[in-house]
C-alpha cells in the first residue's frame, strides 16, 4: 500500500480519516488527490476557479471555517414553505417520522 501511495504522490497531510463526524477541511485534500467517491467531486477539480478555491481551503482551514459558517448562516435565513414537508431532522439519515429505524 505504501508503494502505491508513493507512486500516486499520495499525501495524507491534513487528511483526517480517523475521526468520523468531525467537520474539517480534509475533503479538499482528499478531492485534490482523487480520493473521493463521486464523479461530481472530481469534476470540480477540472474547473480552474473551483480548483483554486479547493487549494485555498486545503491550505487555510481558517478561511474555510469562516466561509462555511457564513454559508450556513445564509442558508438558515432562507424562507421555509410550511406546506412543502420540510423538517429539521434529528438524524440526517432518516426523516423524523420514519418508522423503520
Amino acid at each position: 500500500m505504501d508503494n502505491v501511495r508513493k507512486l500516486s504522490f499520495y499525501d495524507d497531510q491534513g487528511v483526517n480519516v480517523a475521526d468520523k463526524g468531525v467537520l474539517d477541511n480534509s475533503y479538499y485534500t482528499a478531492n485534490l488527490q482523487n480520493m473521493v467517491l463521486f464523479n461530481s467531486d472530481w469534476v470540480l477539480t477540472q474547473d480552474k476557479a473551483a480548483r483554486d478555491a479547493m487549494e485555498l481551503y486545503k491550505k487555510d482551514a481558517d478561511t474555510w471555517y469562516d466561509l462555511f459558517g457564513k454559508a450556513m448562516g445564509k442558508l438558515s435565513e432562507l424562507p421555509m414553505d410550511e406546506g412543502a414537508g420540510w423538517e429539521i431532522r434529528k438524524n440526517c439519515r432518516t426523516t423524523n417520522d420514519a418508522s423503520w429505524y
